[in-house]
């Protein structure tokens, strides 16, 4: 029974923390687009194209309950890719 707790109390803060995750990306993606309004307004040179067409698109894999540790695999190399530091 015990068990079957610890089970749930994993469950919840995974789903927590896929929330987390989620956030997290959807600022990451509202910043991208204000970067990129913010250069087309100003004319961009052409190192802001280049750079605009050369980024890489990750999208963040929704947890939906299987395969727990490869979705924290994913999160961790997307975290590491945009060098996301951890909050103290």
């Amino acid at each position: 029974m015990a068990e079957n707790t610890r089970l749930e109390s994993l469950e919840a803060e995974l789903k927590r923390l896929g929330q987390c995750i989620e956030e997290v990306a959807d600022e990451h993606r509202a910043e991208q687009a204000r970067a990129t309004e913010a250069a087309n307004l100003n004319g961009g040179d052409s190192m802001n194209r280049l750079a605009q067409h050369s980024r890489v698109k990750f999208d963040l894999p929704k947890f939906d309950g299987s395969d727990a540790l490869g979705w924290i695999f994913s999160m961790d190399q997307y975290f590491e890719f945009f060098r996301v530091q951890e909050e103290d």
